[in-house]
């Protein structure tokens, strides 16, 4: 062991060796959301993390064991902050507020994800395809993004007996619609300011869904 590295088990720097693993992860997880979200995952290598994060590859292997992991946990940790957001724009958990107007919930949710690009990314872009595992977990969070459209949708219409699920393939469509056209920005393809594409996306999931209402009880009934 070298002089610069503490001894297991002693304080060091006025820090436990709980908290110095804690901060070694934390910063591995910082430089993996810069470097996969700016470079992208296949070009970014072990040591370039482990400079970005000032941490040496003995370390980087105490918190993970490929950079798959790391992603994959950088991927968890941002689909959930975005489930968490959209759920909260949705309702509580005494029921959706149908009062919030649904161009104000689709404007926050492109903000939260575009207003840092890196983060669109990774959630985006990244993590297609890179393995079967993470191609499962993309899949079951872009299905949980559109079991909570598919929730809200049913709460939101006024005055009709919508049955479960009414909404579920539609949302599935929009989750889609929403993913290719976050990529596309990312991408270079689309360059409307983030007000514009919410505006769109607003009008394509107002109409989709007025649409299921409209076949159901034969008249629209999605809130302005």
């Amino acid at each position: 062991m070298s002089a610069s590295e503490p001894q297991p088990g002693r304080q060091y720097g006025g820090k436990s060796p709980a908290e110095r693993t804690a901060g070694r992860h934390q910063r591995l997880l910082e430089a993996g959301l810069d470097l996969f979200g700016t470079q992208g995952y296949s070009a970014t290598s072990i040591e370039a993390l482990c400079r970005a994060s000032r941490v040496t590859p003995r370390y980087f292997y105490e918190s993970f064991s490929s950079r798959e992991e790391l992603l994959a946990e950088i991927y968890e940790q941002l689909s959930a902050e975005l489930l968490g957001a959209v759920s909260k724009m949705l309702g509580t958990t005494e029921g959706i507020n149908v009062d919030i107007p649904i161009a104000a919930d689709v404007t926050a949710f492109f903000h939260g994800l575009l207003d840092d690009p890196r983060r669109a990314r990774i959630i985006c872009i990244e993590v297609a395809g890179e393995n079967p595992t993470l191609e499962r977990r993309r899949q079951g969070i872009l299905h949980d993004f559109a079991d909570l459209i598919s929730a809200g949708a049913t709460q939101r219409v006024r005055g009709s007996e919508t049955p479960p699920g009414a909404f579920d393939m539609v949302a599935l469509a929009i989750v889609g619609g929403i993913y290719q056209v976050v990529v596309d920005w990312l991408s270079g393809f689309i360059t409307a300011p983030i007000e514009e594409i919410a505006d769109e996306m607003t009008s394509f999931i107002r109409d989709a869904l007025a649409g299921v209402s409209l076949r159901r009880s034969g008249r629209p009934t999605m809130p302005r």
